[in-house]
């Protein structure tokens, strides 16, 4: 029988093996994230060491998750596609209730057509961010983004 894998493995695990599968995109910006992920798993491990608990740190690595979409956001449209499929993959294959949790609340902002936060804000910049350039996609992209202009203004 296996252990259970707490939230800070899942995660951990998820952008590792994100990491990893953006290696070879010639940005930047993608390389800048590879090499702060080698140096934040050292920090992590310190700081673990030093008596920081986990939750703490998981706490910050799924406001890191949230952010993905904004941090690569520059990337031309297909290196962003890239990105974005990595991420999906990396977060289905590690963290799947993560889409769950946050399907169930933008299917709320939707619903009151109204962002009431910084995370809301980027979940649904996240859900842009995953519909650009789909073509299944073009019906909900324009209420989502009048979601984030009356959030914006």
């Amino acid at each position: 029988m296996c252990a259970a894998r707490t939230k800070y493995d899942k995660l951990f695990t998820l952008f590792d093996e994100f990491s990893a599968a953006i290696a070879g995109i010639n940005d930047p910006s993608v390389q800048q994230f590879c090499a702060a992920w080698i140096s934040s798993k050292k920090v992590y491990a310190e700081a673990i060491e030093s008596g920081v608990r986990k939750s703490t740190i998981t706490a910050g690595m799924e406001q890191g998750l949230r952010e993905m979409p904004v941090i690569f956001m520059q990337l031309n449209d297909v290196q962003r596609t890239e990105v974005m499929n990595a991420l999906r993959a990396a977060v289905v294959d590690n963290f799947p209730e993560f889409y769950e949790k946050d399907a169930l609340l933008l299917a709320s902002i939707i619903r009151r057509a109204k962002i009431r936060n910084e995370r809301e804000y980027y979940l649904v910049r996240y859900r842009i961010d995953e519909l650009e350039g789909r073509p299944e996609g073009v019906g909900e992209l324009g209420s989502l983004y009048q979601l984030v202009e009356k959030f914006e203004s």
